[in-house]
């Protein structure tokens, strides 16, 4: 019996068993909310939520999310739980239309809660800057990513894109064999370490150098991070007690050097290069010399290590997965490699074989546009846009309040393979995204860069990047499958952008 062990061990039993009741109500104690509002709802499993599966890293949360959608196909939202916290699932265009664009103002965070101290390029970036720091740090980077600049930098892009040719010329000479997501994250990482940072850094040639081994670093989630992350995201008051920290402190501590050196040796050598950082440099200089701004809304040298970092860390991951997934699809699909190798070879016969921006804009109609946009469908590097509610808003045509403070979800890979929207889902078709075929259909259902507002601020600057990489690929090269890649692709649930298990890999040789 109980009572017959030491009085020591009954007062142990006795308060663990108050601890952990009060544990249980802590974590379910909003559980009925969506209930009481008369919404459908996923249950929810305490600490874990409606996620245990994607926390566990079982699956990537966009599968997860997938099935959740499917589940209830026939509601325009469903109440979920991000830990202990209410959150909704969001399957209507047109509630998505005014999460993020007509009620924007209800909707203008992405609703993470970093400490700036303690994780500055997590806290400080744009991605997760809340309210007027993110409107003014918006304005003053959107001048940077204009046409007029990147095509100052589309130089730089090739000539990593030549690095890549020769590369892979070497390849046919031996093996005839690559792993395309990990050959286009080397190509990514150097045209990224160039055009932002200015620096060579040549993963192509030397996968093991100091920049390609931060990118791994900051890619990678094993368990213990995704229980930080998933802390932050959903269990915020937990976090900031426990002062979880998302990234890496090894990382940060390489960005903030990388960054102050750039700063101290251009400043001290004069040298001035049409890259990101010198954009940041420049802007910074012209704030600090005007006195009609504040202190306080001045650029910092953590301010411009955590832009810098986070455009690293977007842009090398997602346009190595899209690169790698057109190449994929076009390793399956021989007759449109065939049309896209002619189209690309009658742009490259107009330039005498430059890469032009010029050229490169020449590919946007019945050419690579229409594969980045197809590829970025099917394969989302994201799956999922988050909202945070910033004002009580009640949804449209119903009388649910969704209180400040709510999560919202927008699952964009359900939605951009949901046959509703796009016929044949499985198949890989870049003419649903040519001419009036893409016309008005695919607005708020298509949300690889967002929507609204908050739109990816780099997407010209992707597009250039992976155009140029294909041009480069697809003028020498003929791709085609090799059996070790495992089909249909699925995806790696401990990478924060979508990675496909086992990779893909692909024969290569020279073109006759």
């Amino acid at each position: 019996m109980l009572w017959s062990l030491p009085i020591w061990l009954n007062v142990g039993i006795f308060l663990w068993t108050i601890v952990l009741g009060l544990l249980y109500r802590f974590f379910t104690s909003h559980f009925d909310h969506w209930q009481k509002k008369g919404v459908v709802f996923e249950k929810g499993l305490p600490f874990f939520g409606s996620l245990y599966p994607s926390v566990t890293l079982q699956k990537p949360l966009m599968q997860h999310l997938d099935d959740l959608y499917k589940k209830y196909g026939s509601e325009r939202f469903v109440g979920i739980f991000q830990g202990r916290r209410p959150a909704l699932l969001v399957r209507d265009p047109q509630l998505i239309k005014h999460i993020t664009v007509k009620d924007f103002g209800n909707f203008h965070d992405h609703g993470f809660r970093i400490d700036e101290e303690i994780d500055p390029i997590q806290g400080k970036n744009l991605f997760n800057l809340d309210g007027e720091r993110w409107k003014e740090m918006r304005a003053k980077l959107t001048p940077t990513f204009t046409s007029g600049k990147i095509k100052t930098m589309t130089p730089m892009m090739q000539e990593v894109a030549t690095t890549l040719q020769e590369h892979l010329s070497a390849v046919t000479k031996g093996s005839r064999l690559i792993e395309a997501k990990e050959v286009f994250a080397r190509y990514s990482t150097d045209v990224i370490s160039s055009c932002v940072f200015g620096i060579e850094c040549n993963s192509i040639n030397n996968p093991k150098n100091k920049m390609r081994t931060m990118g791994e670093k900051i890619a990678h989630v094993d368990f213990w991070r995704a229980i930080k992350i998933f802390t932050v995201i959903n269990l915020p008051e937990i976090a900031d007690r426990l002062k979880f920290v998302i990234m890496d402190s090894t990382v940060t501590a390489f960005f903030r050097n990388l960054v102050k050196n750039l700063i101290e040796a251009r400043r001290k050598t004069g040298e001035s290069r049409k890259d990101f950082i010198q954009l940041l440099i420049d802007l910074k200089d012209r704030r600090k010399q005007s006195n009609a701004e504040s202190v306080s809304n001045r650029l910092t040298d953590d301010d411009l290590m955590a832009q810098t970092a986070v455009f690293f860390l977007a842009g090398f991951e997602t346009s190595a997965l899209t690169l790698s997934t057109i190449c994929y699809e076009l390793s399956r699909n021989l007759e449109i490699q065939n049309r896209a190798q002619s189209e690309i070879d009658f742009i490259l016969a107009g330039s005498n074989g430059n890469l032009s921006h010029e050229a490169l804009k020449e590919m946007k109609l019945r050419c690579s546009s229409g594969w980045i946009l197809e590829a970025l469908r099917k394969y989302p590097p994201a799956g999922n846009l988050m909202r945070v509610c910033t004002e009580n808003y009640i949804i449209p045509n119903t009388e649910v309040l969704v209180e400040k403070g709510t999560m919202l979800l927008i699952p964009s890979y359900s939605l951009q393979n949901d046959p509703k929207y796009f016929p044949n889902p499985e198949i890989f078709d870049p003419e649903r995204f040519w001419g009036e075929n893409s016309k008005g259909k695919s607005q708020f259902v298509h949300l690889p860069f967002g929507e609204g507002p908050r739109h990816c601020i780099g997407q010209r600057f992707a597009f250039v990047q992976i155009k140029m990489a294909l041009a480069i690929v697809l003028s020498k090269f003929r791709l085609t499958l090799n059996e070790l890649t495992n089909q249909p692709l699925r995806f790696d649930p401990k990478t924060l952008i979508s990675t496909p298990l086992g990779g893909i890999w692909l024969n290569i040789e020279e073109r006759i």
